[in-house]
């Protein structure tokens, strides 16, 4: 039998993803309900929070850290399941989409709300929101290799 060498990987991110991703779930309404709930204050400086961009960033903000829980579920449950290796590969492409999609929304979000504020986190974000993806993927690939010998 063939061991799966990106068993240990995928486990790992998998638990990291689901508690991650389970804060996120858990969090991300909740921020979006105190701005929605700030909206008068903020309309007197000119951010709408009534705008399609604000109820599609909350969409989009709620759909990733659903994602990083079922993808994290998924490397839980098959991290050494050498014929779930491409399912997972295709998880960890999509996680890449979900991020890659996430900070163009928050950046486009935030811009329009303070576009004084987006030089550092837009900078920093977007490399550090990729490597659980990354890891996953490298961790699929690396079960996908050995599942072919």
């Amino acid at each position: 039998m063939v061991q799966a060498p990106g068993a240990k990987m995928l486990k790992v991110v998998g638990i990291i993803m689901v508690v991650f991703g389970g804060m996120g779930v858990i969090f991300i309404p909740i921020i979006f309900l105190m701005f929605y709930f700030m909206a008068p204050i903020f309309s007197e400086v000119g951010v709408d929070f009534y705008s399609d961009a604000f109820m599609a960033s909350l969409i989009v903000g709620v759909a990733g850290p659903l994602f990083n829980v079922f993808a994290g579920i998924m490397a839980i449950k098959y991290n050494a399941r050498l014929d779930k290796a491409q399912l997972l590969r295709l998880l960890g492409i999509i996680g890449i989409v979900v991020v890659v999609i996430s900070t163009v929304f928050a950046y486009i979000l935030m811009s329009s709300m303070m576009p004084f504020d987006t030089g550092i986190s837009a900078a920093v974000e977007p490399p550090i929101s990729l490597v659980l993806p990354i890891l996953y993927l490298v961790g699929a690939i690396q079960n996908i290799k050995a599942a072919r010998r």
